[in-house]
């Protein structure tokens, strides 16, 4: 069985982004850049961090490459060897696009990663979902509300959409989504979409099966 870290590689990263208060704008603005060039001294290819509201996480992202597209699987941030892995944008894909896709390990016996994610199918359980925050090195932050969740297969093509003609193919593909999935967030309607955060982490508790939890987030324009 593949070692992991239980999230102890993490324990003393910090979150870049933090609340300013009023007269000590400057200074938070310099700690926040020094805590992004830690990170980005330790991993180059850190394009930000991911909290989800209602979950423990709160982790750096870094994209994935086309040449090792699986290398964060079994690697952590450090770019140690780790079954924990790493959360990581899939390679498809990037913070430009439509659409978003970050994986992450659901750890057995632990809530770290994205082992909160595994059963968020459940109407109970992503009804404690509220909203994902992505903040990124330029000092912006992206905030996306909580869709739908449901189960796929790993091979699931539709999820793994990355290239529409325009927006109203998107709407659709967005809809197809909802359709499917066992649990959604309050809203109903799909209004002017601008981008979606797909979270994915295995369904069960047992390692290589083929089940898939997604959790959609969309961000509007």
């Amino acid at each position: 069985a593949e070692e992991h870290l239980d999230g102890l590689a993490y324990s003393s990263l910090q979150p870049p982004q933090m609340q300013i208060q009023d007269g000590e704008g400057k200074a938070a603005t310099m700690q926040a850049a020094n805590r992004w060039d830690t990170l980005r001294n330790i991993n180059d290819a850190c394009v930000g961090w991911l909290s989800v509201a209602g979950t423990p996480i709160s982790y750096p992202v870094v994209q994935g490459s086309k040449d090792r597209p699986d290398y964060y699987l079994t690697h952590n941030f450090y770019r140690q060897r780790d079954g924990g892995g790493c959360l990581y944008i899939d390679a498809r894909t990037a913070l430009n696009r439509r659409h978003i896709m970050i994986f992450g390990h659901h750890i057995v016996g632990s809530d770290t990663m994205f082992g909160t994610l595994s059963r968020m199918w459940e109407q109970r359980r992503f009804s404690q979902l509220s909203a994902a925050t992505f903040s990124m090195p330029d000092g912006s932050t992206r905030t996306y509300d909580a869709f739908c969740s449901f189960k796929v297969k790993a091979s699931d093509a539709l999820i793994q959409s990355f290239e529409w003609n325009d927006d109203v193919e998107f709407v659709k593909w967005l809809a197809k989504q909802r359709a499917r999935s066992t649990a959604q967030g309050k809203q109903t309607a799909i209004n002017n979409p601008e981008q979606v955060l797909t979270l994915v982490t295995c369904s069960g508790n047992i390692p290589g099966k083929s089940e898939r939890t997604v959790v959609l987030f969309i961000r509007k324009q």
